[in-house]
């Protein structure tokens, strides 16, 4: 009941993060001949190797704040969800939130967790098409500097043998 009750709360809090997803919409950000200059509002879906494992790790923006110092600041607020291992050895799923997002990120070790004992974690980007990709950056011409429609997240918790499946696919709300 423990793994299940984790899974709710776990796929709840991200699907409220993603239902608020901020993009920021032509022409405020206009793609310039630099490499160099990201959109700061881009949506980054990648794979991470965590001790041999591959995971999914999401980049994004939201109005999804959670003021974790007691100070009630509103606004948008960069959000990653990252996969890493404990002091025990055990993955861990983590929520990395601030609102200052100028600079790099940094140190993604601290971040409050979300889910334990996490086998695996990917996620899965559906185009306007219905094509699903594992990977996707809105940044990028390979996806028409687009959004995904939807994203599909898988979680397993447990170990390899003993586990349990999680699946939910959020549909995003971006013209």
């Amino acid at each position: 009941m423990a793994a299940y009750e984790m899974a709710k709360d776990c796929l709840g809090r991200m699907t409220l993060d993603l239902e608020s997803l901020f993009i920021l919409q032509p022409p405020a950000f206009k793609i310039s001949g630099s490499d160099d200059i990201e959109d700061p509002f881009r949506l980054v879906g990648e794979i991470a190797n965590i001790s041999g494992k591959e995971v999914g790790k999401l980049r994004f923006t939201a109005l999804a704040h959670i003021p974790l110092d007691r100070q009630p600041r509103d606004g948008v607020a960069e959000i990653i969800y990252y996969v890493n291992e404990n002091s025990a050895g055990n993955r861990v799923l983590r929520r990395f939130d601030r609102l200052d997002f100028t600079d790099p990120p940094g140190d993604l070790s601290g971040d409050p967790i979300l889910c334990d004992n996490v086998k695996d974690l990917t996620f899965n980007y559906i185009d306007s098409e219905g094509t699903e990709r594992d990977t996707w950056n809105s940044d990028s011409a390979d996806v028409d500097y687009a959004t995904p429609q939807a994203i599909r997240i898988k979680l397993e918790i447990g170990s390899e043998e003993s586990f349990h499946t999680f699946e939910t696919t959020v549909w995003l709300f971006v013209n």
